[in-house]
């Protein structure tokens, strides 16, 4: 057994490690270390970051359904030969931010993300990027609450996956954040694709060069002008 920067007690070995609690240092989860089983809630707090190796995985205790709660920083960068595979073990929601006090920037590159409810549940987030990833078998809804920076959801795969909800906003005490939906492919959807329920003064959603098949239903839902 090891004590991990987040004060946890950990079992480590052949099997992998397992995690959970929240982190009181900066973090780095190693392929040595793979694969991870969160045992609960890994909560990454404000000024925390971390970071994981490409060919890590991830899997979750299937009592458990939220993977990540993020005030932090979250970077998990893959290669094209070493992706990170997080797996939701059929009912995890994958990457949360805290609605009532929500700072997180989550910064996803060549990932696999399987298995589980919705990928992210975002209020007011610094920023989120999610490229070069598969994505397959996840059946809740996805949203994201008026981001405050720029968010690229770019060069993905979509399989068999709920839509993505998004409300973006520009006012006195919010800053804008554009929210760019580009370059993807969507496979076998479950309801509609996308969903721009909201979009106040000059915020802006970006939708193009896309692809879709096996499609039902609408691919895209925009907010009814007055």
């Amino acid at each position: 057994q090891i004590n991990l920067p987040n004060n946890k007690l950990v079992a480590s070995g052949d099997v992998g490690t397992q995690v959970g609690g929240i982190l009181a240092s900066n973090t780095t989860w190693t392929t040595a270390n793979s694969p991870y089983t969160i045992t609960s809630t890994i909560q990454i707090p404000d000024n925390i970051n971390l970071a994981i190796e490409p060919g890590v995985t991830i899997t979750i205790q299937s009592s458990d359904t939220t993977m990540f709660l993020i005030n932090g920083v979250m970077q998990a960068h893959g290669n094209i030969t070493n992706k990170i595979i997080f797996d939701g073990n059929g009912n995890s929601n994958f990457f949360k931010t805290n609605h009532t006090d929500a700072k997180g920037f989550v910064d996803l590159d060549y990932c696999i993300i399987r298995n589980g409810q919705s990928v992210f549940l975002f209020d007011n987030t610094s920023s989120f990027n999610l490229t070069n990833s598969e994505l397959s078998n996840l059946s809740e809804s996805s949203y994201l609450w008026y981001p405050s920076q720029d968010t690229f959801i770019e060069y993905n795969s979509f399989t068999n996956t709920a839509g993505i909800k998004i409300g973006t906003v520009d006012s006195s005490s919010h800053s804008p954040g554009a929210v760019y939906i580009r370059y993807n492919l969507f496979n076998s959807n479950q309801g509609f694709i996308i969903n721009n329920y909201a979009s106040y003064g000059s915020s802006k959603i970006i939708v193009n060069n896309n692809s879709f098949t096996n499609t039902v239903g609408i691919i895209l839902e925009v907010e009814k002008t007055a």
